[in-house]
C-alpha cells in the first residue's frame, strides 16, 4: 500500500461547465454551494488554478466516499483525489513504450502507471482550461472576437467540447479523417471558430491529463479494488481509476517511489 504524506504535489484547477463565470455572478457560489463546489472550484475559488492538497489522510477519505458525503471540506482539502484537479500526464522514462509494448503495464501496473502513465493508457484527453483568466476573457466576449486563441487556451469555457453538465469533458474530434485533412491545410488557423468546435483534438485543443474514466471508480475503489492483492483488478484500477486509487496525486513528482519495484527489464 503507497503512503501519501507529501502534500506539494500539484494539478490543473478549472471548471467543468462553460457557465460557471455567469453562474458565479449571480451569487451561486454561495447559494448553491455544494453543486458549483463540484462543477465550478474555480470560479468559486474551491481551489486555485495550480492546486495542492493540503492533508495526508486524502487517500483514505476519498476511498471512503467523503468527496460526496463531505463535498465542501474535501473539495478544499483533497482536490486531486475528488477530481477537480487534474495533473497533466506525461511518460517520465525513455524505455515508457517499449515496456508497454512488452507487457509490463499489467506485470508492473504500480510502476507503470506512475512513470508512464500516457503508454498505459491511464490517462485521457480532456477539454481543459489553461490559463487561470479564462472566466474573465470569455465575460468579455473573446471566445467570439479571439476564437482561435481562446478555443486553444480556454476550451472548457468557451464550450469547445459541448455544453452540458459533462464531468470529463472528454475532447475528440467529430471525423477524424476529416479533421485531419483540415488541419493539414491550415483550418484550424483559418477558421477556427467552425473547424476547432470539430476537430478540438486535430487542432490543439486538448489536454492529456490523468482522471478517472469510468464512473464506477469511486465504488469500485471504495470496495477495496485499489489494493495491491485485488489481484483480478489491481492492474486495471490502477489504468482506469487513477484518480480514485491515488495515482493521480503522484504523478507530477512521482512519489512512492521507496514502495515501488524496481524498474521492468526488457529481455531481448
Amino acid at each position: 500500500m503507497l503512503a501519501f504524506t507529501v502534500l506539494e504535489l500539484g494539478g490543473i484547477c478549472t471548471d467543468r461547465h462553460p457557465d460557471c463565470s455567469n453562474w458565479g455572478d449571480a451569487g451561486e457560489c454561495s447559494s448553491n454551494a455544494e453543486f458549483m463546489a463540484i462543477h465550478c472550484p474555480l470560479t468559486c475559488r474551491v481551489c486555485e488554478f495550480e492546486c495542492t492538497e493540503t492533508n495526508e489522510h486524502c487517500a483514505g477519505w476519498a476511498r471512503q466516499n467523503e468527496c460526496e458525503k463531505n463535498v465542501l471540506s474535501m473539495m478544499r482539502e483533497c482536490p486531486i483525489h475528488c477530481g477537480i484537479c487534474t495533473p497533466e500526464c506525461r511518460d517520465t522514462k525513455y524505455q515508457c513504450a517499449g515496456w508497454a509494448d512488452a507487457g509490463k503495464c499489467r506485470e508492473n501496473p504500480v510502476f507503470m502507471t506512475l512513470y508512464c502513465p500516457r503508454s498505459c493508457g491511464t490517462c485521457m484527453h480532456a477539454c481543459r482550461d489553461k490559463d487561470w483568466q479564462c472566466g474573465h476573457w470569455v465575460r468579455t466576449g473573446e471566445c467570439g472576437r479571439n476564437s482561435q486563441f481562446m478555443f486553444e487556451r480556454c476550451p472548457a469555457s468557451c464550450g469547445v467540447c459541448g455544453d452540458g453538465l459533462n464531468h470529463n469533458l472528454k475532447c475528440e474530434d467529430s471525423n477524424s479523417t476529416q479533421c485531419h485533412v483540415w488541419h493539414d491545410s491550415g483550418e484550424c488557423e483559418h477558421n477556427p471558430a467552425a473547424v476547432i468546435k470539430s476537430c478540438p483534438y486535430s487542432c490543439g485543443a486538448c489536454t492529456l491529463i490523468c482522471m478517472d474514466q469510468h464512473e464506477s471508480c469511486a465504488a469500485w475503489a471504495e470496495a477495496g479494488h485499489c489494493a495491491p492483492d485485488a489481484e483480478v483488478h489491481h492492474s486495471f484500477m490502477l489504468s482506469k481509476c487513477p484518480a480514485s486509487c491515488g495515482v493521480c496525486s503522484q504523478l507530477d513528482s512521482n512519489f512512492g517511489v521507496a514502495h515501488m519495484r524496481e524498474a521492468p527489464v526488457l529481455h531481448k
